[in-house]
């Protein structure tokens, strides 16, 4: 196992004067069944944390996905080889967001994430 949280994690907080807030490797996340690496951008929104679910959504290319049954949840752990290049996003704490698309990175509060029902 790589490890966790990675230097570069920690950094992507530090540099915005955030306290990292690491989910467990067992912890879930939410993806899509068609998350694609290839398919720029990837996205990624974080809820609060709630039990398992670490609050974490993710997906790729530019719409966010309107169905129901969009995601699935699976543990942080199968990102390492399945998704590496959202790993560093991930310590980010909940209402925090990012747009990764090739080397232009962008990650921005968004407070209405809290605010769930």
């Amino acid at each position: 196992m790589r490890k966790w949280p990675s230097a570069e994690a920690i950094s992507v907080c530090k540099d915005r004067e955030l306290v990292a807030q690491v989910p467990d490797l067992e912890s879930l996340v939410g993806i899509t069944s068609n998350f694609d690496t290839k398919v720029q951008p990837l996205n990624g929104l974080r809820h609060p944390i709630i039990g398992n679910s670490n609050g974490w959504y993710l997906w790729s290319g530019e719409e966010f996905p309107q169905e129901d049954d969009a995601f699935k949840s699976i543990c942080i752990k199968h990102l390492f080889d399945r998704a590496s290049s959202v790993l560093p996003f991930l310590c980010l704490p909940p209402g925090w967001r990012f747009l990764k698309a090739g080397d232009y990175i962008d990650i921005w509060l968004d407070e209405a994430l809290l605010e769930v029902e």
